[in-house]
C-alpha cells in the first residue's frame, strides 16, 4: 500500500508525521507532498531527517518563494503535473491543512 501525505499549513502536522510513521511500522509506502505554508516543512533539516522513513518527500515549486529551495536534496519540486502523478501512484491521501 502506498500513502500520500498533503501537508498544507505549518506547526500543526506532528499528528500527521507521527501517523505516517506507523503506517510506515506496519508495512505501508508513505510519501510526502508539502504544498503552501506547509513547504517550511521541506526546508527544516532536521524534520526531513525525521522522515527518512518516508519513500518520498516533495514540495510544490510554485509554492516555494523565490529565496527557497530544496538543492539539498533533501526534497524533490514537483510542478501540478507531479503532484497528479503522486495521487494517482498511491492508494491513501492524506490531506493536512
Amino acid at each position: 500500500m502506498k500513502a500520500l501525505f498533503v501537508v498544507g499549513t505549518y506547526g500543526k502536522a506532528d499528528t500527521a508525521f507521527k501517523l505516517a510513521s506507523k503506517m510506515f511500522d506496519g508495512g505501508c509506502d508513505v510519501f510526502f507532498l508539502f504544498v503552501g505554508e506547509g513547504c517550511r516543512y521541506a526546508l527544516d533539516e532536521a524534520l526531513v531527517r525525521s522522515l527518512s522513513f518516508a519513500a518520498g518527500i516533495y514540495c510544490l515549486d510554485l509554492d516555494l518563494d523565490r529565496n527557497e529551495n530544496c538543492d539539498d536534496g533533501s526534497c524533490e519540486v514537483v510542478d501540478y503535473t507531479g503532484w497528479v502523478e503522486l495521487i494517482e501512484s498511491c492508494d491513501t491521501l492524506f490531506s493536512w491543512f
